[in-house]
């Protein structure tokens, strides 16, 4: 519709999880927006309610997508979120003062929850039975692909 930003759900926060009176412009990258969505996912899951499913929760979900597939970008094919923060990270010295994130590509975090948002996107497209789009075309050409985590033997 007019007017409305398709970047609403770009979530900052000053709260940094080791110093819980947080640090000034602290941002915990796009993977935020895809743990609040979770709250859409429980309200499904705890109501079954179809209405709520088709007019509230899906278009959540819908749009929040939208947002996190461009929030990514392909690297050796993989799709990476790019900007990324490593909220753990906070390298020292003359060019990375302290209390500074790791900027990188793909932290783990923001990586799982866009791999977890996908799949219940997904998942919710089917029961909320909605038709194909460019939404849904993109987050099914970037499934299993977001690299989510890495374990080593």
């Amino acid at each position: 519709a007019a007017g409305e930003s398709p970047d609403i759900w770009s979530v900052g926060t000053s709260v940094y999880p080791y110093f819980p009176d947080g640090l000034v412009g602290g941002h915990s990258g796009p993977g935020m927006g895809g743990l609040t969505l979770k709250l859409f996912r429980d309200w499904w899951d705890f109501t079954q309610d179809r209405e709520a499913l088709r007019n509230r929760i899906y278009p959540a979900y819908h749009g929040m997508l939208d947002f996190l597939m461009r929030c990514t970008a392909e690297y050796d094919g993989l799709c990476l979120a790019s900007f990324s923060a490593s909220p753990e990270q906070m390298p020292e010295g003359p060019h990375h003062p302290r209390g500074r994130s790791y900027n990188t590509v793909g932290c783990a975090f923001d990586q799982q929850m866009i791999d977890e948002s996908a799949r219940d996107f997904l998942e919710l497209k089917q029961l909320a039975q909605k038709p194909d789009d460019t939404v849904s075309e993109r987050v099914l050409a970037a499934a299993g692909r977001f690299d989510p985590i890495q374990i080593q033997a």
